[in-house]
């Protein structure tokens, strides 16, 4: 509890890995970690008698804080960073002079300033600061060969130094295996998350390749199928037109008629439907809705139909159950189910729509006393099919009716599920949340 408190803690004072770049956060982690180092070095100082030091390590502290200032809450890391490797040269410089020359830590400063640059400064830009620093680094070692005078000897005794070599030893480490750690974590959260994001390109591009075969097989089933029922609307048409036909034939073929444009434009309509949901173009307007109202016109016109087949279609639903739905979806989800019920049931058949309250749910069946499904075809029910149905009576379909049904019912929070045995009938349900 208390390591994954510090964590959000860490993250928030560093940023965001959702949102911060690396090299930002590193920097704001290098600036938080050489406030803290340079914090720590100031009592040991004044016990040493460094007070020059002491007040210039207190000037760099007051920088560091504004620099942390500037990048981490003003976004302006360029500028902050710059200063910052600047600043820590000065103060390099301006230490070695004032703590002992090479008898000093001040060189161990050099090393891990080079550290902390490598790991925010661009890779172009990381060659000329690492001439800066020999170049500064080999200056110093001269000028104090030249006037050894110059360096200010400020230890009391070899002790002292030694103390403070040893310690300054301690924190650089530490500064520097911080650096590292950070970097490696993170490297390791970056290479994780490439790796799902890759994963999962991979999974969609495979899921668009599965979606695109089935769509060019469907169309060319649609293509295919749609001329059979168009070229006998045609012929229709041009009988019609003449006059040598009688009454009772014109009739009959006006009746075919009506049932080919029908079942044509129910063909059309579940596969635009589909491609409409494909695209993620549909909205789902979930509200209360009366079943029996909503589903009383959907019905009717579905008896009628029954009713051409020889099948009885009936229906018992609970005039005060309410559902939460999208009016438009359950009627497409129900006409589909009636519809496909009535169309593998035999002549002198049933079909009964029931509706009920179940828990906290309202459960809807539609059970038939039809043909049933094969067992060897009930795992691919409601799955696009790469061939056309065909009914009792030969009614052609495209074989998206169940794949709508599930879709439209699981996009309203809802369940569908089916029982069948061969022969005997089906039985498709669905659940949806009781309003």
């Amino acid at each position: 509890m208390i390591i994954k408190q510090l964590s959000i803690a860490w993250e928030k004072v560093t940023g965001n890995p959702d949102t911060v770049p690396l090299e930002h956060r590193v920097f704001n982690a290098i600036n938080l970690l050489s406030g803290i180092f340079l914090l720590i070095t100031l009592p040991f100082n004044l016990y040493a008698g460094l007070y020059r030091v002491c007040l210039l390590f207190v000037a760099a502290i007051a920088l560091v804080c504004y620099l942390y200032y500037l990048a981490r809450y003003k976004g302006n890391y360029t500028t902050s960073s710059f200063i910052y490797a600047i600043s820590c040269l000065v103060l390099l410089v301006s230490s070695y002079i004032m703590n002992d020359g090479i008898n000093g830590p001040t060189f161990l400063g050099f090393f891990v300033t080079l550290q902390m640059i490598a790991a925010v400064k661009p890779r172009k830009k990381f060659g000329m600061w690492w001439l800066l620093h020999i170049a500064i680094a080999g200056g110093l070692l001269l000028f104090e060969y030249d006037n050894p005078g110059q360096i200010n000897h400020a230890y009391i005794n070899k002790g002292m130094r030694l103390s403070d070599m040893f310690f300054t030893y301690c924190l650089t480490s530490l500064l520097i295996f911080f650096i590292i750690y950070y970097l490696r974590a993170n490297y390791h959260r970056e290479r994780i998350l490439a790796e799902k994001h890759a994963l999962d390109i991979e999974k969609k591009n495979r899921d668009l390749e599965l979606v695109n075969l089935e769509k060019n097989k469907l169309f060319s089933i649609v293509s295919h199928d749609m001329r059979s029922p168009l070229a006998s609307i045609q012929s229709a048409l041009e009988l019609l037109s003449t006059d040598e036909i009688e009454e009772e034939d014109r009739k009959a073929i006006k009746k075919e008629l009506l049932w080919l444009t029908g079942n044509t434009s129910d063909m059309l309509n579940n596969l635009l439907l589909w491609s409409k949901s494909q695209l993620d173009q549909m909205t789902v307007k979930l509200a209360p809705i009366e079943l029996g109202r909503a589903l009383q016109e959907t019905l009717t016109l579905q008896s009628k139909i029954a009713e051409k087949k020889g099948i009885t279609l009936s229906h018992e639903i609970d005039p005060a159950l309410k559902v939460m739905a999208d009016i438009d979806m359950l009627q497409l989800v129900v006409r589909n189910l009636v519809n496909n019920a009535i169309k593998f049931t035999n002549t002198n058949g049933h079909v009964a729509v029931k509706a009920f309250a179940d828990g906290s749910r309202c459960k809807i069946e539609v059970i038939d006393n039809g043909k049933g499904i094969p067992e060897d075809m009930q795992e691919e029910i409601f799955k696009p099919k790469h061939e056309a149905t065909y009914g009792t009576m030969n009614e052609k379909g495209v074989g998206l009716g169940l794949v709508l049904c599930k879709e439209f019912t699981e996009r309203q929070k809802g369940s569908i599920g089916f029982t069948s045995q061969v022969n005997v009938g089906t039985t498709f349900y669905i659940t949806l949340p009781l309003a």
